[in-house]
């Protein structure tokens, strides 16, 4: 399977999913009478981050992803969401981003083209490994933990809102 359909369609694929997502909390959160601040400070246990870093993270692999395989420099922003408003304004920025990228952009040599690291200047992974042990994970790492902690929060919610539509085909004998 290509890269470019392994990273920067799936990111598009399930930020869309999120913004769905974010989209229910929000009808959810007026009909429950919630303040933004309780939603968007929610969290899991009390050493993690909450769901407003939690999509701000998701959002910054995702573009940091795509911009460090296609070697352009990802767009910056600045962590000032407070709202699920806010949060789904974020998605639709990174999701526009990603859209600028192409498939030929991306390294078609996974075993030797190296990703430099920003946090270890003169480190890299191969493009395989940055892929399949880091950029997937990280990105999934905080799309299920935003989703379970709207699910925690008591956000009705279930697979099919996570997995979105599925590209369903008859099967042919």
């Amino acid at each position: 399977m290509p890269i470019f359909t392994l990273t920067v369609t799936a990111y598009i694929r399930h930020l869309t999913n999120l913004k769905n997502i974010l989209a229910k909390a929000n009808t959810w959160q007026e009909a429950s009478k919630l303040k933004d601040e309780a939603v968007c400070n929610a969290h899991l246990a009390i050493d993690q981050f909450p769901l407003k870093k939690q999509v701000q993270l998701m959002c910054d692999y995702a573009k940091r992803g795509g911009a460090f395989l296609a070697g352009v420099t990802p767009p910056v922003y600045e962590d000032t969401e407070a709202t699920l408003g806010d949060l789904v304004a974020r998605i639709d920025k990174t999701i526009t981003f990603l859209q600028t990228l192409t498939p030929t952009e991306l390294p078609v040599d996974y075993d030797t083209k190296i990703i430099p690291l920003s946090w270890l200047p003169g480190k890299g992974l191969t493009t395989k490994y940055y892929v399949e042990e880091y950029a997937i994970p990280q990105f999934y790492f905080h799309y299920v933990t935003a989703y379970s902690i709207l699910r925690n929060f008591g956000l009705p919610l279930g697979k099919g809102d996570f997995l979105g539509g599925l590209d369903v085909r008859d099967v042919t004998a």
